[in-house]
């Protein structure tokens, strides 16, 4: 769980840690005073590292004004440092989500031009078997059509009349058969 604090809260805090700190340090013991006295490079740099220079520079003025045995030099190319990187670091975490939003919607791009493919393939596998059930079917209706022509003449003879009905039958078990495949071949497909 990520903690949301006010926008001058870091600033504030990295002061009054400074404050407290200058009141504290005349009175600790002189052989404790040089390590309290870098403590003052800790709120210093949570302050510029939370909000850049409008906590650094404050951060900053409060050290050099509070703690006047402080490292001043020290201080300000730290503090000046660390207002460089997090400025730096800013720049590019935004860099970083800007290049992540066009990536992502680049892969959304992708992926719907990927599903249409899919779709366009589907459709096309569609429409080949369609043309060639369509080229099979009239292969057994051309049959159909002659036999029936043919019975619709009367000079056929009885045998020949026999050959039509037989041709007319096993074209119609062709066409059904092909009906079938073409509806086993759809579901597959589906």
């Amino acid at each position: 769980m990520r903690l949301h604090l006010p926008a001058w809260a870091p600033g504030a805090g990295a002061l009054a840690i400074l404050a407290a700190l200058a009141l504290v340090l005349p009175t600790l013991p002189e052989h404790l005073r040089p390590f309290a006295e870098r403590l003052i490079y800790l709120p210093l740099a949570a302050a510029t590292l939370a909000g850049g220079w409008r906590f650094g520079v404050p951060a900053i003025a409060g050290a050099a004004l509070l703690l006047p045995r402080a490292d001043l030099p020290a201080v300000f190319s730290l503090g000046l440092a660390l207002i460089a990187w997090s400025h730096y670091h800013r720049r590019q975490r935004d860099a970083f989500a800007r290049l992540l939003d066009q990536l992502s919607a680049a892969h959304r791009e992708l992926q719907d031009n990927f599903d249409g493919m899919q779709r366009a393939e589907r459709l096309s596998a569609l429409g080949q078997l369609s043309a060639g059930l369509a080229h099979e079917i009239r292969n057994p209706l051309a049959a159909i059509s002659g036999a029936a022509g043919i019975l619709q003449r009367d000079a056929a003879t009885p045998e020949r009349r026999q050959e039509c009905v037989r041709i007319i039958a096993k074209e119609a078990q062709r066409l059904d058969g092909l009906l079938k495949i073409g509806r086993a071949s759809c579901r597959e497909r589906v």
